[in-house]
């Protein structure tokens, strides 16, 4: 019973040791987890404003081009003297290498003139598809406020998503005669940029969405690449 009654203190003081490790351990894992967490956020955000960064100067790009070419001296007076005279061929030819040009220079999938109701008149491709309900919405604004715009999402017949981006041609006095569309494949430039993680990680994910009446609709795939090749333009 001595022998108990003497080993009682060192029996208090292990217990009492190995609770105020615990409780030093469990601190040390609050601290650490609400540091990491937190750090973690702070990431998440860093990388948010950078890619809304991003997708802001590539929607600017866009917008800059159609601009540019819409309000190209050289460029409004040839559509409006080819729309007085639709039988200059070499007229016509002038004008559809210019959208050649602009196509290959800037890696656009189509590059397109229309008339101000969306009737393609002069297209990079054989056989373009005619304008998407999308995009006949997007030309009407253009065309009511003289100025670029960029139109939704849309998916095409063949299932690929385009963004285009148009501005109306205007005549001397500021009619508008026509309309210049730069055609982007979404898949080429826009969704690597949304996809693409700054740093090594297995489980990240971006994507974009928008208010659907009381759903919420994906504008993205959701079969994600958690680092896939930066997007840059064509040579």
């Amino acid at each position: 019973m001595k022998k108990i009654v003497q080993s009682l203190p060192y029996l208090w003081f292990w217990m009492f040791f190995l609770i105020l490790a615990l409780a030093g351990g469990f601190t040390y894992y609050r601290v650490e987890n609400d540091r990491i967490r937190k750090d973690k956020y702070q990431e998440i955000a860093s990388i948010a404003k950078l890619k809304a960064r991003q997708i802001t100067q590539w929607r600017w790009e866009r917008i800059a081009d159609a601009t540019t070419t819409a309000k190209s001296p050289y460029f409004k007076s040839s559509v409006a003297e080819w729309l007085r005279n639709p039988g200059a061929l070499a007229l016509r030819a002038d004008l559809e290498e210019r959208l050649k040009l602009i196509k290959k220079a800037y890696a656009y999938a189509d590059v397109l003139l229309t008339d101000t109701t969306g009737r393609v008149l002069l297209s990079t491709l054989p056989e373009p598809e005619p304008l998407q309900v999308e995009e006949k919405r997007a030309l009407e604004e253009a065309v009511a406020g003289r100025k670029a715009v960029l139109s939704d999402l849309f998916r095409s017949p063949k299932s690929k998503v385009y963004l285009d981006a148009m501005e109306p041609v205007l005549s001397p006095e500021g009619v508008p005669l026509a309309a210049v569309f730069l055609k982007s494949d979404a898949d080429t430039f826009l969704y690597p940029i949304i996809r693409y993680w700054p740093i090594p990680i297995a489980s990240a994910e971006t994507f974009l969405v928008r208010r659907d009446g009381n759903d919420v609709l994906f504008l993205n795939d959701l079969v994600t690449d958690p680092m896939p090749p930066f997007p840059c333009a064509a040579p």
